[in-house]
Order: C-alpha cells, then sequence, then structure tokens
C-alpha cells in the first residue's frame, strides 16, 4: 500500500505540475513570439556584439557562462531532489540547426541525414530524461502531455561561410579557435540566424543550443591497448559551458562516404550532452552509455576496439543535464 500510494503521489505532483506548466507556457511563449521575444532578442543582439570584440570578447563570455551555468547549478537543486524522489516533470531544450555551405554552394551534408540524427537526439533525450527538444523559435508550445515534435526542414537553415571555417578541431584547439576568426564567425552566426535565442543565451534561461554542421574534423594515428594502429577521427566537439554551440562533422573515414552523418548516429545527442555539463565515461563497463569514448584506446578479448553500443544515461547524468542552463520548463 505505501509502495502504491508513493507512486500516487509521485505521478499526481507531476501531472499538477505539467497542467501549470503547460497553462503558463501557452501564456508566456505567445507574449514572447507576439511582441516582447522581439524587443528582448534585439536588444541582447546589442549586448552580445560586445563578445564579438577581439580577445577580450570570447574571454567575456566564457565567464559570463560560467557564472550562468554555476548559479543554474544551485537553482536546480531543489528539481534534482525531486528527480531523485521520481518526481520528473518534462523540460525542455531548444536548438537551432545551421547547415555550413562552401563557397561553390555545396551543403556539406543533406536535410535527411541532418534531421536523422537530430531526431536520434529527440528520442534519446526525451527517453532518458524527459527532456523535449524543440526548435528556437517563435510560437514553439509544448506540454507534458505530448510526445516530442519530429524535426523537419523548418529547422534547419544553411548559410555559405569561409573555406577556413568548413572545418574544425577540438578541446583545446577549438578554444583557440574562439580567440580568431573561426571563432567570431560562428560567434556572428549564431547571433543572425539564431536570433530568437539570444535573449535567453544572454541570461541563460533555457538557452538554446547552436548545433553547426560542418564538412570534417581531425583525425590523427593512435596505438591501441594491444599494440595495433589505427585512426581517431573526431567527429563532433563541444566546449561544455564555455560556448553555446557544439559542432558535428558531416563525415568521417571509418566508411568513407562524403557528406553522410550515418557513421555517428549518436554524435549530435553525445555532444550536446557535453553541452550540458556531461562529459566523457571511458570504462568498458560504460559502452551502453551516451558518453562513452575509449580515451584509452582499450580494445576487447578479439583485439576489436572498443566503442559505444547503446545510448543509455546513469540517473545521475539525467540530474545534472536537467540542471543545466539550456533546460527550462518554459
Amino acid at each position: 500500500m505505501v509502495c502504491i500510494a508513493y507512486v500516487w503521489v509521485t505521478t499526481g505532483l507531476c501531472v499538477l505540475w505539467d497542467i501549470v506548466v503547460t497553462i503558463a507556457d501557452a501564456i508566456i511563449v505567445t507574449l514572447e513570439s507576439i511582441l516582447v521575444g522581439w524587443i528582448l532578442n534585439l536588444v541582447a543582439t546589442f549586448v552580445e556584439l560586445i563578445f564579438l570584440i577581439p580577445f577580450l570578447g570570447p574571454a567575456l563570455k566564457w565567464v559570463w557562462n560560467v557564472v550562468l551555468t554555476v548559479f543554474n547549478a544551485l537553482y536546480g537543486i531543489a528539481d534534482a531532489v525531486a528527480y531523485l524522489f521520481g518526481i520528473r516533470p518534462q523540460k525542455k531544450l531548444r536548438v537551432c540547426t545551421i547547415i555550413y555551405v562552401d563557397r561553390k554552394g555545396n551543403a556539406v551534408a543533406s536535410d535527411a541525414d541532418v534531421l536523422s540524427v537530430l531526431n536520434r537526439a529527440i528520442q534519446i533525450y526525451f527517453r532518458e530524461m524527459n527532456v523535449v527538444i524543440v526548435r528556437s523559435a517563435p510560437f514553439q508550445y509544448t506540454t507534458g502531455f505530448l510526445t516530442p515534435p519530429v524535426a523537419d526542414a523548418s529547422w534547419l537553415s544553411k548559410r555559405i561561410v569561409s573555406d577556413e571555417t568548413l572545418t574544425a578541431c577540438c578541446n583545446l584547439c577549438m578554444a583557440g579557435e574562439e580567440f580568431g576568426g573561426k571563432g567570431r564567425e560562428r560567434q556572428w552566426l549564431l547571433l543572425q540566424d539564431c536570433f530568437w535565442g539570444n535573449w535567453r543565451r544572454l541570461l541563460g534561461l533555457g538557452a538554446p543550443v547552436v548545433i553547426f554542421i560542418i564538412k570534417s574534423m581531425e583525425s590523427t594515428t593512435i596505438t591501441f591497448a594491444n599494440g595495433t594502429k589505427g585512426i581517431s577521427q573526431t567527429i563532433g566537439c563541444a566546449l561544455g559551458p564555455l560556448t553555446d554551440y557544439i559542432t558535428v562533422a558531416s563525415s568521417g573515414p571509418a566508411i568513407n562516404i562524403p557528406n553522410a552523418l550515418q557513421a555517428s548516429p549518436d554524435t549530435t545527442a553525445h555532444e550536446l550532452g557535453h553541452k550540458n555539463n556531461l562529459w566523457h565515461l571511458k570504462l568498458p563497463g560504460d559502452t551502453v552509455n551516451l558518453m562513452f569514448a575509449n580515451e584509452d584506446n582499450l580494445v576487447d578479448s578479439n583485439g576489436i576496439p572498443l566503442s559505444g553500443i547503446d545510448n543509455q544515461l546513469y540517473d545521475w547524468q539525467r540530474v545534472i543535464v536537467r540542471a543545466s542552463r539550456h533546460l527550462s520548463y518554459i
């Protein structure tokens, strides 16, 4: 009886919260979409021009984003406690997806391939965390009583960029890019093509994540644990809480198919995990986890390099993601 009552109570609280949030979301999204959001985004755009100042701008942006991340983590303690007790109302994650186009007008990836991995991320986040991924745009209503929307062509935008910007590196190298031309170009595209989320990014209230679909990333030769050599191909990158975007490479030499994302169906979901404060897991038992990365170049008993075989998350990961500044109830 106690167990049954517990389920009734937690379920009832979730349903009640979803009702309240659905009504509040309808009101706020309508007001934001008609007038308020346009004004706030315009003001935020001018403020964020500060972050385009060479050298100083990216440093200020990093500091500001870290402050917002810490604030949201503290603010989300109550939500985390509720989650651990089984009270897990739906939250939303806004995204804005930009496909790079070269100077000849060729997109680095097809719409179908980009939408395929985006919809896979939508399914994973809904299944694992009760998080619905939505397009960062006006009039995007959500409710905890419906399944997530399916991403379509309206979720995508294309932008011609310089040949240099078509590619990217990762980790410290990408951090260095932030202080150069590539970083400024990304920030400028972010402000223009993802204009609708500028005020939320500035204040950290459900800040949209920008997904840049780029041509390629770096590859290196590595030595596996059994002494054999192979190619390690970077297919996505995110600088954690420092920036508001992730990069996803359109292809990799593993399958040698240009303009295809099938080689890394979970990359977008994985990089969104980094953007929402998750880090790599690298133990052999973590291969079923979305955040597994074979950083130690491990091999199985047959000498085959370990790779991720599933996209599950642990409860502590779910709590961390739901406390991110990129997620909100409204």
